[in-house]
């Protein structure tokens, strides 16, 4: 989403600040800088809500000054200054890892993950007041996490059976075993990011190596299971090209925390693998290649034998 040099000066105008220049970068993002010499961020989101979801992690994670996260320093999430929904933020220089990933020797992504998974759990540390989205009426929203999965699952079913890429008995044992897998938690739900992706967390030199600078997308934050947050990270770094990335991610949080619920082991993500499968379906074309692949990944983590 493209934004003109006054639209950026009005969401600049919203902090007290004035416009002097700016920069574009991926993944709806902006960096600009201001009369004063400071330089900013600029976030756009492609609605209202995900604006708000955004604004609402951050506001959360407001005390965590020692994190590469960025702070709000104005929000606008009915876009009534700049047109668009946006935050402006604090600065945050770097590149997305995924385009510099190739100059990243594996020892130093190795180490890359595991400050993302410090940080992961750092946030995890910060706890919701429900399940489900962190602003906005949530229909799925519950104050138990077996309540609010089979919610999230039953949704998903729903959808995927009235578009046909999953038929009446396949959706029969698919239901049938989320309602096995999905046990009742007494944990409290935590905030997770949803966005911890080579994609958005930004990175920069640091001597001879890399650090982690930044994360840049929250609209995907919600009260929730830290394995969620995992299942998310692996997939979006599934490539082979991140194996040392994933390694020490896993590593670094396992490390941190003695709750084995929490840890990244294949038997606790299963159930929230399943259902990003699962979620992943809706709105694939029945018949299409790829909703043949996708259902065929859920059939496989549903099976017996991956137990």
């Amino acid at each position: 989403m493209e934004l003109s040099r006054d639209q950026l000066a009005a969401l600049a105008a919203r902090a007290g600040e004035q416009l002097k220049e700016f920069r574009a970068h991926p993944g709806d993002r902006y960096t600009i800088g201001v009369t004063g010499g400071e330089r900013l961020g600029v976030l756009v989101y492609r609605t209202p809500h995900a604006a708000q979801v955004a604004s609402a992690a951050l506001d959360m994670l407001r005390a965590e000054l020692d994190l590469p996260l960025p702070q709000v320093r104005a929000a606008d999430p009915d876009g009534a200054a700049a047109g668009v929904p946006a935050l402006l933020v604090s600065d945050m220089p770097g590149e997305p890892l995924e385009q510099v990933a190739g100059r990243i020797p594996d020892q130093q992504l190795y180490s890359l993950g595991r400050r993302i998974g410090e940080v992961a759990y750092r946030i995890h540390r910060v706890a919701c007041a429900r399940y489900g989205a962190l602003a906005g009426n949530d229909p799925l929203a519950a104050d138990d996490e077996r309540n609010y999965g089979l919610g999230r699952a039953a949704t998903a079913l729903a959808a995927a059976e009235e578009s046909g890429v999953l038929d009446d008995e396949d959706g029969a044992i698919v239901r049938e075993w989320f309602d096995a897998q999905l046990a009742a938690s007494n944990a409290r739900p935590a905030l997770v990011a949803g966005g911890l992706a080579p994609a958005s967390l930004l990175v920069r030199p640091s001597g001879s190596s890399w650090s982690l600078s930044g994360v840049t997308r929250w609209d995907g934050a919600l009260g929730w299971s830290p394995a969620w947050e995992h299942t998310l990270f692996f997939e979006a770094a599934a490539e082979t090209r991140f194996f040392s990335l994933r390694v020490g991610y896993g590593n670094a949080y396992d490390a941190a925390t003695q709750r084995t619920y929490e840890q990244v082991r294949e038997t606790a993500l299963r159930p929230y693998r399943a259902l990003l499968a699962l979620e992943r379906l809706v709105g694939l074309a029945q018949g299409s290649g790829e909703a043949a692949r996708r259902r065929a990944v859920l059939m496989s983590l549903i099976s017996p034998q991956a137990g």
